[in-house]
């Protein structure tokens, strides 16, 4: 809000007994930009979804690893070697892939042919995707249900182990450590979740009422949240317990990183304050390493402050934690205030009923060197709060009635 030169004398004079009330910059102010450094995390890990994209068959013709073509004749296509020999005949529904494979239809059913040209999968399939690392997941439909399946490129199935769809069966893609050149799969059997891996191996049976797998890309180990009736887990894939199965816990990754991972403890719905009954409510939130070990106790919900920074409560009061858990402002505030979804916010800090600003200091360590009795972000000011009081100083002195506006 603007101010008049009717009433700088009298704000001038507050300005030097630390009662100040003003509008502070958003944008400009270089004293808040308090970034830390972010912890170091797995930026070129193997994580997706696993299924590869279809291309144009033009594309597949002009680029396929053996040189084979799908040529149209009549309704179907024909796949035809780079000696004119037709090697797969009456196609349609075709998808074909960059590695230079092709999944098809014929007489209603899919199948899947290599790049060689050779027939992998019969056509006897409802559908067919095909997974990175030679991997294709197979489905039967049963009506409204569908069954599905993992084969290998050369057609042998993964699981299950029988070769036989099982509608209370289901698989799917889970990830890919490239470091190790192993391929996991969830499973599930009657509702409950697994693990195998590409080596046939049975990792983790279905066990689980929920596995899923945190967004973790390690490039070997494994982390997934499981819960097991009404209680909630962290495990890897060789069922190694980081975090004890409990009632009324949630487990997620803490921010971009991936060996961090947050604990929120929260009241179930119904057994709160009678405003509350239909909402869970968070009681405290702890962050730990991949071993488990303590980074961070918390005792409210984790919030985020700006891009990289966030609040914690200990003991009543609040303070800040960069993006790897590290205490980098003890708990020592009233409260904390920022508007978190601007970059690099300014963060205003409470104490003692009175108001500072949290900046950088010339070691890098983060501080709140003055408090005020008031302060107010305004995001359109382009001055610093060193430009402000030195014009309310200016003006005390060229005090006049006529209203110029200062901002």
């Amino acid at each position: 809000m603007p101010i008049t030169t009717m009433n700088a004398k009298s704000l001038a004079t507050k300005v030097r007994q630390l009662s100040l009330a003003i509008s502070l910059a958003l944008a400009s102010l270089t004293i808040v930009s308090i970034t830390t450094t972010q912890s170091a995390h797995a930026d070129t890990c193997s994580c997706d979804q696993g299924k590869l994209y279809s291309i144009e068959i033009d594309e597949l013709n002009n680029a396929h690893p053996h040189k084979l073509t799908l040529t149209a004749n009549n309704a179907y296509y024909q796949l035809i070697d780079d000696k004119g020999t037709v090697v797969q005949d009456k196609l349609y529904d075709i998808k074909a892939y960059e590695d230079g494979r092709i999944v098809a239809k014929r007489h209603g059913y899919f199948g899947a042919i290599d790049a060689t040209g050779k027939m992998v999968l019969d056509f006897k399939y409802g559908a067919i995707e095909v997974l990175d690392n030679n991997f294709y997941h197979l489905t039967k439909y049963f009506g409204s249900k569908e069954a599905t399946a993992i084969a290998n490129s050369a057609g042998d199935w993964l699981y299950p182990a029988s070769k036989v769809f099982d509608k209370d069966i289901q698989t799917n893609y889970l990830y890919a450590d490239k470091t190790n050149n192993v391929t996991y799969f969830m499973i599930s059997k009657d509702g409950k979740y697994g693990l195998i891996n590409d080596k046939k191996q049975t990792l983790i049976t279905p066990v689980y009422d929920q596995l899923e797998l945190l967004d973790t890309c390690p490039n070997e180990r494994l982390f997934m949240k499981a819960k097991l009736g009404d209680k909630v887990g962290l495990i890897d894939q060789y069922q190694k317990v980081v975090v004890p199965f409990t009632k009324n816990i949630d487990i997620e990754n803490f921010n971009e990183d991936k060996q961090i991972f947050s604990v929120k403890s929260y009241v179930p719905k119904g057994t709160g304050n009678i405003g509350h009954l239909n909402r869970e409510t968070v009681i405290s939130e702890n962050l730990i390493n991949g071993k488990g070990v303590p980074l961070i106790k918390s005792d409210a919900s984790i919030r985020l402050l700006n891009s990289h920074l966030y609040e914690y409560k200990k003991s009543g009061q609040y303070g800040i934690i960069n993006n790897s858990g590290a205490i980098v402002l003890p708990a020592s505030f009233d409260y904390l205030y920022s508007q978190y979804s601007q970059y690099n916010a300014p963060i205003l800090a409470a104490y003692n009923q009175k108001i500072g600003i949290v900046t950088k200091g010339a070691d890098s360590k983060l501080k709140v060197s003055e408090f005020y009795d008031g302060l107010e972000l305004n995001e359109y000011s382009t001055y610093t709060l060193h430009e402000i009081e030195s014009q309310l100083l200016k003006n005390e002195e060229d005090a006049s009635t006529e209203e110029e506006v200062i901002y």
